[in-house]
């Protein structure tokens, strides 16, 4: 073998363990994600199914879904709402609450 075949040869090997470390750092970010959206789901399941809760409460957060479009303008139908759980009210605030039965929000 010629000293550039050598060369090239260990170049290409290099370049060949750059591009493993790469994708094992890829993986291994794909597996965390994974391991965190199912956590998550289990947290889910947790709180709805076997805790009864109407929602989850994520550190005093949660989130809904509109169904009505009666805050048009504002808040349209399929849009999600982050709710921040606590009793400080303040006017022009928007709330969800319980409303016979239902959890509704509104200004």
């Amino acid at each position: 073998m010629t000293s550039k075949r050598k060369v090239a040869k260990l170049r290409k090997m290099e370049v060949m363990k750059v591009v493993k470390k790469i994708f094992q750092v890829i993986l291994n970010l794909l597996i965390c994600l994974i391991s965190i959206c199912l956590l998550f789901a289990l947290y889910n399941i947790i709180q709805i199914k076997f805790l009864h809760k109407d929602y989850v409460n994520y550190f005093g957060y949660t989130f809904f879904e509109v169904k009505t479009g009666s805050m048009e303008d504002t808040l349209f139908v399929n849009d999600y709402v982050f709710v921040k759980l606590n009793d400080e009210v303040k006017k022009d605030d928007i709330v969800t609450f319980y409303y016979d039965g239902a959890i509704v929000t509104h200004r």
